[in-house]
């Protein structure tokens, strides 16, 4: 279903999408180069606690306005 935020497409427009030359559903990924690189664990694990949570208040906020 379409909205303000989010166009709607039909199994037409996306195979159309798909099928063009230019099409990739391949993910760019940055990786270090070594593990040292990766930051600290805390700040890495909070800031996936945060990013929990507002994906939990986004979820949250979805299913109070299907009530």
């Amino acid at each position: 279903m379409g909205s303000r935020r989010f166009k709607h497409y039909d199994r037409d427009a996306v195979r159309k999408i798909l099928d063009s030359p230019s099409a990739s559903l391949a993910l760019k990924v940055k990786l270090a180069d070594a593990a040292e690189n990766f930051g600290d664990p805390r700040g890495i694990a909070q800031a996936i606690v945060d990013h929990l949570g507002d994906a939990q208040r986004g979820f949250q906020a979805v299913l109070d306005s299907l009530r």
